[in-house]
């Protein structure tokens, strides 16, 4: 049991810690332009002939696959597709139902749907259009938390409006799991979770502070986040976009070191260290990146201008 003195010098610790990342840009390095290079290479070697990617080398494409290994490339500054049509008739043609498949032998579902608009929002002008059918399929089947937050982000980059009553029916889902100390769940990731889809919506954070100060203390020694006893790309991502959408920062130098652990001979990137490499993990890495560059830099979270 702490004693109030030991949570006396766990908040001071705590302020200590935010007080020098707001003061002192972070020193780590960013991998190099030839570490790029290869990471890109990599991403580029999983595209099959029918425009896919896979989730690795050898595997059939799939739309998540896809998703990953194109916002990958970018975040990785590999050079945009001269035919970025084919992306999109990928995505149209495992259509079923008002959905996307993730396969064309798979029906569709939440995740794959979130991800296919993803690729079209990363290959067509925002906001997305005609995309009503695949709107409602997100609005009408996403009810558990980690169905919501996938659809709620799909539907934020592409800058897809939804109808009021159904943003609040999300938001109220994630406040529900709402704690004092300002944490939401269980653990960083799902606080993390509910960060974005408050913030996406337009809501305004009660005890952001709080939930700032608890997501800098759940970093793990090895510089990660994940929602189990083990940091992963995927969960360290989730926690470095909510810490930038709070207009936050953190250690760039311990997140750094986290993801080059987790680089692989391949130039791509598993889900932890010593982990196979995947294009998931490797557009993780390239997300968690770009967050970090950000606190380094002092900027805040920017919209791309079209």
């Amino acid at each position: 049991m702490m004693t109030r003195r030991s949570l006396s010098l766990a908040a001071i610790s705590v302020a200590i810690t935010i007080l020098l990342l707001h003061a002192t840009p972070s020193l780590a390095q960013a991998p190099s332009a030839e570490q790029k290079q290869a990471t890109v290479r990599y991403l580029l070697s999983l595209q099959n002939p029918d425009g896919g990617f896979g989730a690795a080398p050898g595997q059939p494409s799939s739309v998540s696959a896809t998703s990953s290994a194109l916002r990958g490339i970018r975040l990785w500054g590999g050079a945009k597709d001269k035919d970025p049509a084919k992306f999109e008739q990928f995505v149209l043609k495992r259509q079923k139902s008002g959905g996307i498949a993730d396969t064309s032998d798979t029906p569709p579902a939440v995740r794959s749907t979130a991800q296919g608009l993803l690729v079209l929002a990363e290959v067509r002008k925002l906001p997305l259009t005609k995309v009503d059918s695949h709107v409602r399929y997100l609005t009408t089947n996403a009810k558990a938390l980690p169905d919501i937050y996938l659809a709620d982000a799909a539907l934020d980059e592409g800058w897809i409006k939804i109808p009021q009553a159904k943003e609040k029916e999300w938001v109220a889902a994630f406040q529900s799991l709402a704690k004092p100390d300002g944490s939401y769940g269980s653990n960083a990731v799902e606080t993390a979770q509910a960060v974005l889809v408050q913030l996406n919506r337009g809501v305004v954070l009660r005890n952001r502070l709080d939930t700032y100060k608890y997501l800098l203390a759940a970093q793990k020694p090895d510089g990660g986040w994940g929602a189990g006893a083990a940091s992963d790309l995927n969960g360290t991502y989730v926690v470095a976009q909510a810490i930038t959408k709070l207009s936050e920062r953190a250690d760039s130098g311990k997140v750094l070191g986290f993801v080059a652990r987790c680089r692989n001979a391949d130039g791509a990137y598993g889900i932890a260290p010593g982990k196979p490499s995947g294009a998931a993990p490797t557009y993780f890495a390239g997300g968690v990146l770009e967050q970090a560059q950000k606190w380094g830099l002092g900027r805040q979270e920017e919209r791309p201008t079209y």
